[in-house]
């Protein structure tokens, strides 16, 4: 039999999994969808193994980033809207910051090697894309958030 902080822990340790497990199906969305939009019109089509530097900016930010917030939710049940906002909003910023830049260099030194890697460039770049998307990834990320909640609220009720 498992003492009570061991059961606790467990329940911590599956929804931390499950949330990272979400952010990682959520990487491939998001990353296939932005792909096969710029494809789209730029008149192209879609490759997936030309394209496998997406997956990799998006992927470790996803899933670290979900597995910490689902975490942070299942831990405080109840929020107002306004603390969704700003769960959001903090959550948002910090993996775009960190799959624009540090995702980013990873992909290029995986593609090019360090020699041909602009790391600076990609590193300034890649903060510029992240400011200037915050108008459109706050609102789709509260949709994200607000799901990932009622997934995280599901699974509380389920391992009661």
């Amino acid at each position: 039999m498992y003492s009570p902080l061991e059961v606790k822990l467990m329940k911590k340790e599956r929804v931390f999994s499950q949330s990272m497990f979400f952010g990682l199906i959520l990487s491939g969305i998001v990353s296939s969808a932005l792909l096969f939009l710029s494809r789209f019109f730029a008149g192209g089509v879609m490759n997936f193994r030309e394209d496998i530097w997406m997956y990799i900016i998006f992927a470790p930010a996803f899933a670290i980033g979900f597995g910490v917030l689902g975490l942070y939710l299942y831990n405080h049940p109840n929020r107002s809207n306004q603390q969704m906002w700003e769960i959001t909003a903090i959550s948002v910023i910090a993996m775009a910051m960190f799959s624009g830049t540090v995702g980013m260099a990873i992909s290029e030194v995986i593609s090019h090697g360090f020699e041909g890697a602009n790391l600076f460039g990609q590193i300034l770049w890649g903060f510029m894309c992240a400011l200037f998307s915050l108008p459109i990834t706050i609102p789709l990320g509260k949709l994200i958030v607000e799901v990932l909640a009622e997934f995280v609220g599901s699974m509380k009720i389920r391992m009661l």
